[in-house]
């Protein structure tokens, strides 16, 4: 009998954590990783556009705060250059073209 535990690798799971931000254009989900901001959501946004897996909500997030901070500056027109940290993830393809 095959042992098929044995073969199976974990996956690497990146926890994501989200919060919401009241923009001019609308509500926007914001995501990020422990790496940096992940992604930024449209309210009615396709799940496939941006495969990041399942997030938690978690407004206190350091990163959550910060891309929070610049793009209310953003749109306040007193900030022209983010300086959030991001995470990048993607196909190579993708990657490139970023």
């Amino acid at each position: 009998m095959t042992d098929w535990s044995a073969e199976v690798k974990p996956q690497s799971v990146t926890p994501y954590r989200s919060s919401t931000f009241d923009s001019p254009v609308g509500v926007l989900k914001l995501v990020a990783s422990s790496f940096g901001l992940a992604a930024v959501l449209w309210e009615n946004d396709n799940p496939k556009r941006v495969r990041i897996g399942p997030t938690s909500e978690h407004a206190a997030d350091a990163i959550l705060i910060e891309a929070r901070r610049q793009l209310k500056a953003y749109f306040a027109g007193d900030l022209k250059v983010f300086t959030l940290r991001l995470d990048f993830r993607g196909t190579d393809f993708q990657r490139s073209v970023w």
